[in-house]
């Protein structure tokens, strides 16, 4: 879809095989979109409106392709539990001045089904609730969110890169935000793990969250680079075949220098896995600043035989002030079947 008026924000939650790129804009334009590159160097801009959507869209998606194809895919072994640490990295070390260490609201509170004309229950459309009222998101969502859902699966591994760290908001006025959830048989969310990102002048700040744990994790945050490409990565420690789980493995890893940060954490109590999501969340008092925000690679674990397609379902936390607007591109390249969500 082409983006029209005002975008606030645009997610995913995804329970996919191997591959997603998302990008996310934010823009006050009522009639076009300009959007910065989609690489680190953000040297070109497109401006597009009704009459060029099609040719700068293709070159938005060529751009995401394009950083499907850097660096290798050690991320693969990681989420499939062949290590913790990949061979070769370096150990991160924090700063030796520590870092700020903000907290901003993330995650879903509930998934509730939409009702067609009919009375019968959308299989595209669902609405939900956010852990903050000032927090407004659309989320792209792949996968079994409800007990009822028999054609969906459930899953928890995922990971993820982006290189847009350095297009966000400064200050954590808004963030990137990659979840695994835990949730009821009626969609209520029951337990919530994320790896939370943010700008602060040249930095990312990245910071593990765990609501079992009391939320935020680690003294201080994790910090890169913004302009560094990262990878992050959620990986629940359940045998095959189960959806329990005691200890979650978390990563942030800065692909551009191959500096590594990585943890488990035990659980006070067992956990299902259920659903993921990546999602640009912003308070809804922000102006939106027309760049482009992107995950890519974004890659949970499906069982095989499953239709990419048909996991597919669009919700949204909506403003009056702002409109969240979205568009899927499946493939079946790069190894594995995936998506490009926009």
């Amino acid at each position: 879809m082409k983006k029209m008026r005002k975008i606030l924000a645009i997610g995913v939650i995804a329970l996919l095989v191997c591959g997603i790129g998302l990008a996310i804009a934010q823009t006050q334009s009522e009639d076009v979109v300009t959007s910065t590159s989609l690489s680190a160097t953000g040297e070109k801009n497109y401006t597009y409106g009704v009459e060029n959507d099609s040719q700068n869209i293709t070159k938005l998606r060529q751009e995401i392709e394009a950083q499907m194809e850097k660096l290798d895919d050690r991320e693969l072994d990681l989420i499939m539990g062949k290590y913790d640490r990949p061979p070769g990295v370096k150990d991160y070390e924090p700063p030796k001045v520590p870092m700020p260490k903000p907290t901003p609201p993330t995650g879903l509170r509930k998934i509730s089904p939409v009702f067609t004309d009919t009375s019968s229950v959308s299989p595209t459309h669902v609405t939900v609730s956010t852990a903050s009222s000032d927090v407004r998101a659309g989320y792209q969502i792949f996968g079994k969110w409800t007990s009822w859902m028999t054609d969906k699966s459930y899953i928890g591994g995922v990971w993820s890169r982006t290189e847009s760290v350095q297009y966000l908001k400064n200050y954590a006025k808004e963030w990137h935000v990659m979840h695994q959830y835990e949730a009821d048989a009626e969609g209520d969310i029951t337990a919530e793990n994320a790896i939370v990102l943010m700008k602060w002048d040249n930095d990312a700040l990245c910071r593990p969250y765990i609501s079992s744990l009391g939320g935020y994790q680690e003294p201080y945050p994790i910090v890169y680079p913004a302009s560094h490409t990262i990878s992050i990565g959620i990986r629940p420690e359940h045998s095959s075949g189960s959806r329990e789980y005691n200890e979650i493995y978390m990563w942030i890893w800065d692909r551009t220098t191959d500096t590594f940060w990585g943890k488990t954490y035990n659980l006070p109590q067992t956990e299902k896995i259920t659903i993921v999501d990546a999602a640009l969340e912003c308070d809804e008092n922000e102006t939106p600043d027309s760049q482009w925000k992107n995950f890519y690679k974004f890659s949970p674990s499906l069982p095989s035989g499953q239709d990419i397609a048909n996991e597919f379902t669009w919700a949204e936390h909506s403003s009056p002030v702002f409109n969240n607007e979205h568009s899927e591109d499946y493939y079946h390249n790069y190894k594995c079947n995936g998506v490009q969500l926009w």
